[in-house]
């Protein structure tokens, strides 16, 4: 895995990792991952432990255009996240999503999945492996942006009146 993918990531399309958790272990987990990188882990890198805070934060990268890494914790506050899941994918589509949980069952994986969550870890987790995913959802954010891209390059072509 090339950590050059995520300092381009975080330095050249101005991305951003949100950690959604009430468990500050994962959050330092996600921050000691980073650290390697020499980046500011205070630009880069936004907690939150609310879900409606999260949700204000994603708002905004959103409306700057930021591509965004989300690592949510499954449960929070005793409560199951899969209606934020639903909204983040839903209102941020450029985000890839990494949900971190205790307890997963065979079943969970696959519905995570389906709801658009691209990668699935289990507690507890290592700042190397935190890594390693960090790495392929930047890979995957770049494939997502240059979809995006030509998506709206062939909308503008398909608007544009041609000229004999």
């Amino acid at each position: 895995m090339d950590k050059n993918t995520l300092k381009d990531f975080f330095i050249e399309q101005n991305g951003k990792l949100l950690c959604i958790s009430d468990d500050f272990s994962l959050f330092r987990a996600v921050r000691h991952a980073i650290t390697p990188l020499g980046l500011n882990s205070e630009e880069v890198l936004l907690f939150s432990h609310d879900l409606n805070e999260a949700s204000a934060m994603l708002n905004e990268m959103r409306k700057q255009g930021n591509p965004c890494i989300v690592v949510i914790d499954r449960i929070i506050n005793g409560e199951k996240t899969t209606d934020t899941l639903l909204k983040i994918r839903r209102l941020y589509t450029n985000a890839v999503v990494i949900v971190v949980g205790s307890n997963l069952t065979k079943e969970t994986i696959p519905y995570l999945h389906e709801l658009g969550v691209k990668a699935v870890m289990s507690k507890p987790i290592s700042a190397d492996s935190i890594l390693t995913r960090l790495i392929q959802s930047a890979e995957q954010t770049k494939e997502i942006h240059l979809k995006n891209y030509v998506r709206e390059l062939i909308s503008e072509a398909r608007g544009l009146k041609l000229s004999k």
